[in-house]
């Protein structure tokens, strides 16, 4: 929320999208409020929101949740409010897009099949 006079008794409006609107912001579109990459800003959005892990963002004024890309193939997103991959899968292994260690086992990769090479980057 802002409030764009002094003396308000209640706020004059939610922030836009892809904004967000710290206490004592006096405008929807505050000068430092641009949603930073790594995150999205929906409408009224205080803070950022962190892309969540197994993603990342690499823009600036997300302003909802598809922002976040699954992580690519061959890489991996550990944590949440990722700009960019962390890094590639660890040789010995395969990483499906979302996967968010380099050596993962399950559901977004798994160890090299027997008689396989994967390399780093594998997927």
């Amino acid at each position: 929320m802002y409030c764009n006079g002094y003396g308000l008794t209640k706020p004059s409006g939610k922030c836009l999208d892809g904004y967000f609107c710290p206490p004592g912001s006096k405008s929807p579109t505050p000068p430092n409020g641009l949603c930073h990459p790594g995150s999205f800003c929906p409408n009224g959005t205080e803070f950022p929101l962190p892309c969540p892990p197994r993603t990342f963002n690499p823009t600036i004024g997300a302003s909802d949740i598809f922002a976040c890309i699954p992580c690519s193939p061959g890489m991996y997103c550990s944590e949440e409010n990722n700009t960019i991959p962390d890094g590639p899968c660890s040789a010995g292994f395969f990483c499906l897009g979302g996967s968010n260690s380099s050596s993962p086992e399950g559901t977004f990769g798994n160890i090299c099949p027997t008689g396989s090479f994967c390399p780093t980057g594998s997927y």
